[in-house]
């Protein structure tokens, strides 16, 4: 690790104890319910194509099912995303070898369907795809020359053909991928209604006041109710349920960001997830247990609930046979 990378951590390992000072002297108090927020973690599964991510991955994810008490959702990629094949040829892992690590995951958590979608036409790189070394930036490298695809070079034909392949590789391996999370928050109406006709029937895609990776904003025009699952238009019966922050603070701080979730509509239930990536769970490992563990004491406000569970339940509310 480098004098930077060190500076980083220490910086915020600091961060972390001073919230934890402030948590002990001044707790934040968040308001009472009747009904409790249903709560899990949604990870974007990307890279377990990468061995040393994989086995530790694994490992987390047992001892976050364990800590929770619920299994948590993984949506994954596929030997069919182009990023994911390159990343396993890169490691000379074969389909059977990433199916193996799929199906080992799922006696943890349980499966969904994570879309990266690529494209032939160049797009604009966004900042997040650039990295600065020096005064060089660099660009991210994608398999085969491809590009992200995002709305400036959007395909429904490349997305329809991918989506219908990798759906159906987890399926064949034994999986029900019910649950779908956009690569780079990347949604639109084909997208959806694409995932309605592959049978998806639960959607973390939208979150509120927060841009996808290019910069754009699905139903950008709609108020999201905090909490509140509703029908991701167009379609008839995707349910959508709300992804919130990254919970990679001390709980003090998300107990802040928690806050207005917590005061609406305390009569009712309300369905949130903590999305995350596989990078993430193993820099913010201990961030994320601290915050289960802060959940989970908060019994009044917060139950724990496997994401199959939660839909259910929403479908009801919403007045979707299930």
């Amino acid at each position: 690790m480098d004098v930077r990378n060190l500076a980083r951590l220490a910086k915020r390992r600091l961060k972390y104890h001073v919230d934890g000072f402030h948590d002990l002297m001044q707790p934040i108090r968040l308001p009472r319910r009747h009904m409790h927020i249903r709560i899990n973690f949604t990870f974007h599964v990307e890279d377990i194509a990468k061995t040393e991510t994989y086995v530790a991955f694994r490992e987390f994810v047992k001892r976050l099912a364990e800590a929770s008490g619920v299994r948590p959702l993984l949506c994954v990629t596929t030997p069919h995303c182009p990023q994911t094949r390159y990343e396993m040829d890169l490691d000379h892992l074969c389909e059977e070898e990433y199916a193996e690590r799929v199906k080992e995951l799922a006696k943890f958590a349980e499966i969904g369907y994570h879309g990266h979608f690529f494209s032939k036409e160049k797009a604009m790189i966004p900042d997040a795809f650039k990295e600065r070394v020096g005064d060089t930036i660099y660009s991210m490298q994608w398999a085969d020359g491809l590009n992200p695809m995002g709305s400036s070079n959007f395909n429904r034909a490349t997305v329809e053909a991918q989506m219908r392949k990798e759906i159906a590789w987890l399926q064949g391996i034994g999986m029900d991928p019910f649950a779908y999370v956009a690569g780079w928050w990347f949604m639109n109406e084909d997208i959806a209604l694409l995932l309605e006709a592959e049978g998806i029937r639960v959607d973390f895609s939208v979150r509120q006041k927060h841009p996808d990776t290019f910069g754009g904003r699905y139903l950008e025009n709609v108020s999201i109710p905090g909490g509140e699952p509703f029908v991701l238009p167009p379609t008839r019966k995707l349910v959508e349920i709300r992804s919130i922050f990254y919970p990679v603070v001390h709980p003090r701080q998300s107990k802040e960001f928690l806050h207005e979730t917590a005061g609406h509509k305390p009569d009712e239930p309300l369905f949130v997830v903590f999305p995350s990536h596989e990078g993430e769970a193993l820099h913010y490992g201990k961030e994320f247990m601290d915050n289960v563990a802060a959940t989970r004491r908060m019994k009044h406000i917060f139950r724990w609930m496997a994401m199959s569970d939660q839909l259910k339940e929403a479908a009801k509310l919403l007045g979707l046979a299930e």
